[in-house]
């Protein structure tokens, strides 16, 4: 954080965070994870907007799309997570005051419903976005940039 963003004394900074679901569901669905992920989060916010006028946060999005052709067991029964961090992100944001970018709920969207496979429509791998998915990104984030010009 130090050395990637404040050192650069940036303007504004959006937050691409994606939560670390590559645990097994046992752990992420602990009260401990769960309440270190919010504490990760506050802590990057907070110390961010100590140096950082214009902040804001979006994340996470996807493992996998909705396809199963060729399942991908590392994604199976995480989506309940990615919803579950989507709310702390979310919470974390209005008490803070930081506007949140719902990339999930367009990702989720964005897909047909026909899409047999785990990846391609949006991502390159089921996790890192494409062409597509990147442009949904931008359409997301330019609002907010817009916004924070504006003033």
């Amino acid at each position: 954080l130090q050395t990637d963003v404040l050192d650069h004394n940036p303007d504004a900074v959006i937050i691409l965070w994606d939560s670390d679901l590559c645990e097994d569901i046992e752990t992420l669905g602990k009260e401990e994870v769960k309440q270190q992920f919010e504490a990760n989060v506050r802590q990057v916010l907070n110390q961010i907007k100590e140096r950082v006028p214009l902040v804001a946060l979006s994340g996470p999005a996807i493992l996998g799309e909705p396809g199963s052709l060729f399942n991908v067991k590392r994604y199976e029964g995480k989506d309940p997570f990615l919803d579950l961090y989507r709310d702390i992100n979310r919470r974390v944001c209005a008490e803070l005051e930081v506007p949140y970018i719902d990339i999930r709920d367009a990702y989720q969207k964005a897909i047909p419903f026909y899409w047999p496979f785990q990846r391609w429509y949006l991502t390159t791998d089921g996790e890192h976005p494409n062409e597509t998915g990147t442009q949904i990104e931008a359409d997301l984030f330019a609002p907010v940039i817009n916004q924070w010009l504006s003033h």
